[in-house]
């Protein structure tokens, strides 16, 4: 299943967020928070075209609730620290979370899911 965060950016703070997600430090942090809850950094992407009502999605791939579960608890040291680095960057108050499971995955259409 993913979980996909979606953010805007905080006024003037593009180039510099752009600039730290692609240094050494948030590399480590990425992997970091891998290694402590089971979960893939997929990536970041940046709105390129389109109508998309935000800037950026983050993508996490997760093999099991177990590890969404230490993922969202922030159990994980380098979740906190990563939390610590974006915050000044976005807007978190605008920030969306979506949950998606593939299609062959699910036995039934659930549609409350979408309401």
């Amino acid at each position: 299943m993913y979980r996909v965060i979606n953010f805007d950016l905080r006024a003037e703070s593009g180039d510099k967020y752009l600039e730290w997600l692609k240094s050494e430090e948030a590399k480590r942090i990425y992997r970091q928070i891998e290694e402590e809850t089971g979960a893939r950094y997929v990536g970041t992407y940046i709105q390129d075209a389109g109508g998309a009502p935000f800037d950026f999605e983050e993508w996490w791939e997760f093999p099991d609730y177990a590890a969404l579960d230490r993922f969202r608890r922030t159990s994980s040291k380098a979740v906190a620290e990563l939390m610590q680095k974006i915050y000044p960057l976005v807007n978190v108050e605008a920030g969306k979370i979506r949950l998606l499971r593939p299609v062959g995955e699910l036995k039934e259409y659930w549609p409350q899911a979408n309401q």
